[in-house]
């Protein structure tokens, strides 16, 4: 294979269990991940056994979106700083625009809500009105056309073309591509006999 596509927690995994080594996946070209955010110590030692020889690229694109939104080739000056590597550009068959917490479209390096449209955004969630009507809107874009746009709730701002994550609008985290609510996990906690807050 000359493609790796995972989520970062693989790939972690891999480098803690000392599964790769430099003279290993000669024909690997790419080295493709998405899904989660990558931390950079591990991105380090990743880079250090393939790079530069194979491309290190992230991914971006949300479950709703049935396709990759976004990519970025990781650079060698990404490696030394510990900040979140970019989303990258987002691809031309997606529409996209950002808007700040009073629903302002946003044009310059502000921080705001991304919200993506085009032919591979989901209709909305199956069986789930409520949720679909909340995540799925109708939008003129540029007084264009009306599209159906998904708000990730992702936090970006937009810098030379590209997207930088910033956080989350709620408190939502990723872990190896699993969205998790923490509030799900309190109440959880919460609903246990001998845990009286957490």
């Amino acid at each position: 294979a000359s493609i790796w596509f995972s989520v970062p927690s693989l790939l972690v995994y891999g480098i803690k269990m000392r599964a790769f080594n430099s003279s290993q996946l000669k024909n690997l070209r790419q080295l493709i991940f998405g899904g989660e955010a990558f931390p950079k110590s591990s991105l380090r030692l990743l880079a250090n056994i393939f790079f530069p020889r194979i491309e290190l690229i992230n991914v971006y694109g949300p479950t709703e979106c049935t396709c990759i939104c976004s990519s970025y080739k990781v650079k060698k000056s990404d490696l030394i700083e510990d900040k979140i590597l970019p989303l990258g550009e987002i691809s031309n068959n997606i529409d996209y625009y950002l808007l700040d917490n009073n629903n302002n479209l946003i044009n310059d390096e502000r921080i705001g809500e991304l919200y993506l449209g085009g032919e591979n955004i989901a209709k909305g969630y199956y069986n789930d009105i409520n949720s679909t009507k909340k995540s799925f809107i109708q939008s003129h874009k540029h007084n264009k056309y009306i599209q159906l746009f998904y708000k990730t709730g992702d936090l970006v701002i937009k810098h030379q073309n590209q997207l930088n994550f910033i956080g989350r609008k709620d408190n939502q985290i990723k872990r190896m591509g699993y969205r998790i609510e923490l509030e799900e996990i309190e109440f959880a906690l919460n609903s246990v006999d001998y845990i009286s807050e957490s």
